[in-house]
């Protein structure tokens, strides 16, 4: 088992980390809420352009092996 302070130790030249279940799982309850909120932004409305910016504040390093 890696210790804490070194599970998401990036090193140069190795694969990054895999991304743990518990992190997929928030991928997954995102992603249906973005689709959500997007589908009822825009309902019963025509729009040509939709501009959304989304920041997560605990989005680690941003690169694992197993994303989906």
């Amino acid at each position: 088992m890696v210790a804490k302070k070194d599970k998401y130790a990036w090193l140069e030249g190795a694969p990054p980390p895999p991304l743990e279940e518990h992190s997929i799982v928030k991928h997954s309850i995102i992603s249906e809420y973005i689709h959500r909120y997007i589908c009822t932004l825009l309902a019963g409305f025509v729009w040509d352009n939709l501009k959304i910016s989304i920041v997560d504040g605990f989005a680690g390093g941003g690169k694992y092996t197993n994303i989906l």
